[in-house]
């Protein structure tokens, strides 16, 4: 932190013909502005460089991610396919032989009854 002896700066400007009220403010607004500038609270152009470099990153990653995703989708999405048109499929055959054997217990049920 920055070492400022603010009771001299303040007696100094009062001296020179400042009110000591206005004095007092700006000593404090000064000392506030000195230790932000020293515990990194103030954005540097580095500091901004090096934000803007890791947005560029950033975007890049999820570029990547995205095209992942989408390669990851049309996989499923052509397995799924796949596999309703297969149980598309079989579910017709089960249809068709499910009606065919109901059709053959009736005709049996209907010889039995109906002799």
């Amino acid at each position: 932190m920055p070492m400022v002896d603010t009771l001299r700066l303040k007696t100094r400007l009062s001296q020179s013909g400042m009110p000591e009220s206005q004095a007092q403010v700006l000593v404090e607004e000064l000392d506030e502005a000195l230790t932000m500038a020293v515990t990194g609270q103030v954005a540097t152009k580095a500091g901004i460089a090096e934000v803007k470099a890791d947005i560029a990153e950033v975007k890049v990653e999820m570029a990547e991610l995205r095209g992942a995703i989408s390669a990851v989708e049309e996989k499923v999405g052509g397995s799924i396919k796949a596999v309703e048109e297969k149980l598309g499929g079989d579910i017709r055959l089960l249809r068709w032989m499910g009606g065919t054997i109901v059709v053959v217990q009736l005709g049996i049920l209907a010889k039995l009854l109906f002799p």
